[in-house]
């Protein structure tokens, strides 16, 4: 009944127009795909003369999750050229990883759907669930907000029973169904939608502001942290796929800071991937009732067996198209370049932590033994927070080009390495020292489908000492170290060698320069 509001009402709404297609800010390998899963827009766009996507009608090129999608049909495939020895057969070892780190994780989620609440009426409300309630979509939802107190982060008692739900009917079989293990912040919505409660004909008459565009609500993991805070943006895309999405930016989202005050983000640039509206929180709307007309609760970022903090992922694969759109995505929406390759070149860039612990101690000596290579093309650079909030935004965005421009990315053990996101689809990266947490990016590496490389011979490698852990003593991630040349310089030339022979990278060379000026080296 959202007609009869108090006059003191926030109304975020949006009008009803004609098919608007340059709201379709996809990158142009994907437009096809997304008009295959579209079948509406498929058949709007074959009709209609003002469609700038004809040529995409032909297409039967899918993502993957796409019920009508066939194997020899996907946009880009995995490969798995070592067999696992914890998969019965290639086949079998395949489809694991295309159900864990890529685009299967979106039929999969769809198998596990469960209906929690549902109306007979044509204005009531409706939401469902995925298994331990991970993902929920709603729509007609109310968020009684009036009498909750913020207090500490991630707190899981933030909402109680009748502040949220619809007017429908609630299966509380679903909620009981529920693993009580998953109800923990980060993991899953379940201390949220185990209070959904059936809420009488006129709930809705009191909002304080109604949000009729399509709301998206996070929780966020440390957003100064860049390999956490990404988690939150990789489970949105594929919340996006699993929403079945437009990938409209007139979206709005929310992220579930419990403690209260609003919202603030050092990598605030990658927000406008995903919504040309400010991010709010949720704090910003306690003492007051919200309803959503459309609202979703993304996947959270440590879900269990989740992209992509400590998940596990079976041995002998790389390469995933999910993380490979997700890159392709971002630069696009962010207008990030490729100006590359050199002719005769390849680009290498280290990056300079200048934090105390994990310091390359002689990075300038490796650098500058690398630019004696005519081959190469390397320089050191340095990634930090703006220090003006205002400034943040444009130093991201550069930091960005940096690394997309760059055929192999050099650094130690830590968050910048995350920059791998963004590389092209032909380079390496150096993990120079991983510092004994062997997994954590060479897992995302072979998500992103670059060649990963990390030191090897710890007889070439000199601590500054032991490592002064504040509690566990010696540790391998609280100290500097310095690299020997020789052993450098021999990863790196094997880093070099699988770029230059990379196939999308000497396809890149030919469209930038004349076939027989590209000097072709194996």
């Amino acid at each position: 009944m959202l007609l009869s509001l108090p006059l003191f009402l926030i109304i975020i709404s949006t009008s009803v127009t004609a098919i608007d297609w340059s709201d379709i800010n996809l990158h142009q390998s994907h437009v096809p795909l997304y008009l295959q899963s579209h079948a509406d827009l498929k058949i709007e766009c074959s009709v209609d003369p003002e469609c700038p996507f004809k040529d995409s009608l032909e297409s039967s090129s899918c993502f993957g999750y796409e019920e009508s999608c066939k194997g020899n049909e996907l946009y880009k495939s995995a490969n798995c050229p070592d067999l696992s020895k914890w998969a019965k057969s290639a086949d079998d070892q395949k489809r694991t990883f295309w159900n864990t780190g890529d685009f299967g994780i979106v039929s999969e989620k769809r198998k596990n759907m469960e209906v929690l609440c549902s109306s007979s009426l044509e204005d009531g409300s409706y939401m469902e669930c995925e298994a331990e309630a991970r993902y929920c979509h709603g729509t007609n939802i109310v968020l009684d907000l009036e009498k909750v107190t913020p207090s500490k982060p991630y707190d899981t008692e933030f909402i109680k029973a009748g502040q949220i739900g619809g007017r429908c009917k609630v299966n509380k079989k679903v909620i009981k169904g529920w693993n009580r293990d998953h109800r923990n912040f980060l993991q899953s919505w379940y201390q949220v939608v185990e209070h959904f409660t059936e809420l009488p004909e006129e709930a809705d008459d009191q909002c304080d502001v109604v949000f009729s565009k399509p709301v998206y609500i996070l929780q966020n993991d440390a957003v100064v942290n860049m390999f956490h805070h990404f988690c939150d943006f990789v489970n949105l895309y594929v919340t996006q796929h699993l929403n079945s999405t437009t990938f409209s930016l007139d979206n709005h989202i929310i992220a579930w800071q419990t403690n209260g005050g609003g919202f603030s983000d050092p990598f605030g640039a990658m927000w406008k991937v995903f919504t040309k509206h400010p991010v709010t929180a949720i704090g910003s709307y306690v003492g007051k009732k919200v309803c959503f007309k459309d609202v979703v609760f993304a996947l959270p970022p440590r879900q269990r067996l989740g992209l992509f903090y400590n998940m596990p992922l079976i041995d002998g694969c790389y390469g995933t198209s999910l993380f490979r759109a997700f890159n392709e995505h971002i630069m696009h929406r962010l207008a990030i370049q490729q100006a590359g390759p050199l002719r005769d070149k390849v680009r290498i860039t280290i990056l300079s932590r200048q934090s105390q612990y994990r310091n390359i101690l002689n990075e300038q000596e490796l650098v500058d033994a690398l630019n004696r290579n005519p081959r190469y093309e390397a320089k050191i650079a340095v990634y930090k927070f703006a220090s003006r909030t205002e400034d943040r935004e444009e130093n991201f965005l550069r930091q960005i080009e940096t690394t997309h421009n760059s055929d192999i990315f050099i650094g130690m053990h830590g968050a910048g390495l995350t920059h791998m996101l963004f590389l092209p689809h032909w380079a390496a990266v150096m993990e120079l020292y991983h510092c004994e947490d062997r997994n954590c990016y060479s897992t995302l590496a072979r998500l992103r489908g670059v060649k990963y490389f990390t030191w090897t011979n710890m007889k070439k490698l000199y601590p500054e000492d032991e490592g002064h852990h504040p509690t566990l003593g010696a540790h391998e991630k609280f100290t500097n170290y310095n690299f020997d040349v020789g052993e450098f310089l021999r990863i790196v030339k094997l880093a070099a060698d699988h770029v230059m022979k990379h196939k999308e990278f000497r396809m890149a060379k030919r469209k930038i320069y004349k076939p027989e000026t590209v000097r072709e080296e194996l």
